[in-house]
């Protein structure tokens, strides 16, 4: 009995930890977070980032909104249309390091394609 009480719980915590391995890999979506945690390793590479906007906002030439996931927010510069705030959308595009004064640090999401909503 004790050793398929233990079997059962080894095979439900297999089938989460490769749940959680798609999300986070398969998929191909990056969170926001891990990007503003160390952005080095994303800049100049084409990622993906899901979340919810936040903000929108249009400036003459320049339009931008913020993305937001569970784990942070972050800033994206777009051609496109802008999306309406709640709308939960992926986004394709490259990180660059807008502006660096000592050690504050604002990072900017450059969308490269169509964006798909969920």
């Amino acid at each position: 009995m004790f050793k398929k009480v233990i079997g059962i719980i080894l095979v439900v915590i297999i089938i989460a930890a490769g749940f959680w391995y798609y999300k986070t890999n398969i998929e191909g979506i990056t969170f926001i977070g891990k990007i503003i945690k160390d952005p080095k390793v994303y800049e100049g590479k084409m990622i993906t980032i899901k979340g919810t906007v936040t903000e929108r906002v249009q400036f003459m030439v320049m339009k931008y909104f913020k993305l937001k996931d569970r784990t942070g927010e972050i800033m994206v510069i777009t051609e496109n249309p802008l999306p309406s705030v709640g709308d939960k959308i992926n986004v394709k595009g490259m990180v660059h390091d807008a502006f660096s004064l000592g050690g504050e640090q604002i990072l900017v999401f450059i969308e490269k394609d169509d964006r798909n909503s969920e």
